[in-house]
């Protein structure tokens, strides 16, 4: 095995100066770049939410690259546990505050010095042991490479994806015990949230104690489970949130919905009526100086002596897309700042002061089959296309549906769009999408919500056109859901609002005007009743779309 001469992965690497020869370099210079005097890391601050700054040892270029290449390399090693939520791709702050939502209490750990904590020792003997199992002299290389001063440094590309590592067993042994006791974990980074309907139950099993001092800290049985794996509890941190206070998970509120706090939304107006007002080069001016006592990091410095004002809007247009990002396009607050916004760099965009549902309505068209004779209503959402429901095209084909088929503007029906194929349809689903290449050019796509509420009595919105004509805008039921029940063997859920023909194929939204679904059931305009009032969850949608068997209701 030894005979490897130019190793293509990381696993090949069986000596050090393979190592050396995989990450581009030979191992002379390799060992002068991570052992010589000059240190391979620069210091630099960055301002904390809480006040003051917080250190960053970030790599020269150098070391940088070599880390970018094995954090690249780790990712094939690495298999994070469903609890953790930093640094994980397809993850974030929201994963990690869903599951906290509408619950009775809400406790919050912070890990005292995480990345400082992970000391040179627990990566090389990391590297040593499954799944890598490398030799003891290339794990110290390694080791070395990806640590500073004896732990990893927070500014290493390699830091996230090996702290998650070394945290792989702490959060397996907190997930055993979430379901031993009935409580639900996650952790984001070095924050750890628990969550529960019964206060006494984390009480009997020592997860938390409250002090002589009436405040609540961690209790036995946690602290030492996180001590045992090596961390630290910051307990100036730890804090229990009832349902009757704001509960807070990674910044966001969790109480009956994620939510961004009215502190944020206020900071962020005030940010803006400041650029309106002043500008934005005397605005970036008085942040800095008002919150952060006029601290600015060397290389923001560098940015705004360059381009004064610039890193100003950059940091409000975050804020603001920070809000889209929870509350959705259509939150009221969201379209309110953003316009605000727009009036502040000039180019007032008039779009962000339509009603949020004629917005939505946008994206819907109507749907002309002219081969049967019927009109339907199709959407454009995102990562999807045209979505529309298949007996909509009946008797269509990919044989026949040019010419038969065409999707026009409500208001105008001749902007037609150019039809390009059938993407996949169902019968038994009840699904059709379509592919219209102009349209996506064109059109804004919905965005298709990531964790629908189907609770009875939730209220949604089934947007169509039933016997529509041109000029009109589109009918806009405001309905409740009923419950969940089946339609020929397919989940379906029933709506407490009369859903027409022309109906068909139009999105349901929720309130926060993201898709959850498909009308896809109802009566003709003036007929007696005979089906119940349904839609297709957005779920089965997906599933399709990715060649997924929908589970079964």
């Amino acid at each position: 095995m030894f005979d490897i001469i130019d190793p293509k992965t990381l696993n090949e690497c069986f000596t050090v100066e393979l190592l050396a020869k995989f990450l581009n370099t030979d191992y002379p210079n390799l060992s002068k770049l991570i052992y010589g005097k000059k240190s391979p890391y620069r210091t630099f601050y960055i301002p904390k939410k809480s006040g003051g700054t917080r250190e960053i040892k970030a790599p020269i270029k150098t070391l940088k690259l070599i880390q970018q290449k094995l954090k690249v390399e780790f990712e094939d090693y690495s298999s994070p546990r469903v609890a953790s939520h930093g640094f994980v791709k397809g993850r974030s702050i929201l994963t990690n505050a869903k599951l906290h939502i509408n619950r009775n209490y809400v406790l919050n750990v912070d890990l005292e010095s995480f990345f400082n904590s992970i000391n040179f020792g627990r990566i090389k003997k990391l590297f040593e042991s499954t799944p890598f199992k490398f030799t003891s002299p290339v794990a110290t290389v390694l080791a070395q490479i990806c640590c500073h001063e004896n732990s990893l440094p927070q500014g290493a590309p390699t830091s996230p994806i090996l702290s998650n590592m070394i945290a792989f067993k702490l959060d397996g042994e907190l997930m055993r015990l979430a379901k031993k006791i009935n409580f639900r974990y996650t952790r984001y980074v070095d924050d750890l949230t628990i969550s529960c309907q019964s206060l006494a139950q984390l009480e009997k099993h020592k997860i938390i104690y409250r002090s002589k001092e009436a405040k609540y800290e961690a209790g036995f049985t946690l602290s030492r489970l996180i001590e045992k794996n090596g961390f630290k509890i910051n307990n100036e941190k730890t804090r229990l949130q009832q349902r009757t206070e704001h509960q807070g998970v990674t910044g966001l509120t969790v109480n009956v919905k994620l939510n961004v706090s009215r502190t944020f939304i206020r900071q962020t107006s005030s940010m803006i009526n400041a650029l309106i007002i002043h500008g934005a080069e005397k605005s970036e001016h008085e942040h800095f100086t008002k919150y952060f006592d006029g601290y600015v990091p060397n290389r923001q410095q560098q940015r705004i002596s360059k381009k004064p004002g610039d890193l100003f809007i950059k940091k409000v247009k975050g804020r603001v897309n920070y809000i889209k990002m929870i509350r959705g396009a259509a939150c009221p607050v969201y379209r309110k700042l953003a316009y605000q916004l727009t009036c502040g760099l000039g180019c007032p965009n008039e779009d962000y002061n339509k009603d949020w549902l004629d917005w939505i309505s946008d994206s819907v068209l109507v749907l002309d089959n002219n081969l049967d004779i019927l009109q339907g209503t199709a959407f454009y959402a995102d990562g999807l296309g045209i979505v529309t429901n298949q007996h909509n095209l009946e008797s269509i084909t990919e044989d026949n549906i040019a010419g038969n088929i065409t999707l026009v503007e409500p208001l105008n029906y001749s902007k037609k769009y150019q039809l390009l194929g059938l993407n996949k349809t169902s019968e038994k689903y009840d699904i059709a999408l379509i592919d219209f290449g102009v349209h996506a050019k064109s059109k804004r796509a919905l965005e298709i919500a990531d964790s629908p509420l189907y609770k009875t009595g939730t209220t949604v919105y089934a947007i169509g056109y039933p016997n529509h004509s041109e000029g009109t805008k589109p009918t806009i039921l405001e309905c409740k859901i009923v419950n969940k029940t089946k339609w020929q063997g397919e989940c379906r859920y029933k709506i407490d609002q009369n859903i027409h023909h022309g109906f068909s194929g139009g999105p349901v939204i929720d309130t926060d005007g993201k898709v959850i679904g498909i009308v896809s059931n109802g009566n003709a305009v003036g007929a007696s009743k005979s089906t119940e009032d349904m839609f297709i969850p957005v779920e089965t949608v997906m599933k399709f779309a990715n060649d997924a068997k929908p589970e079964d209701c």
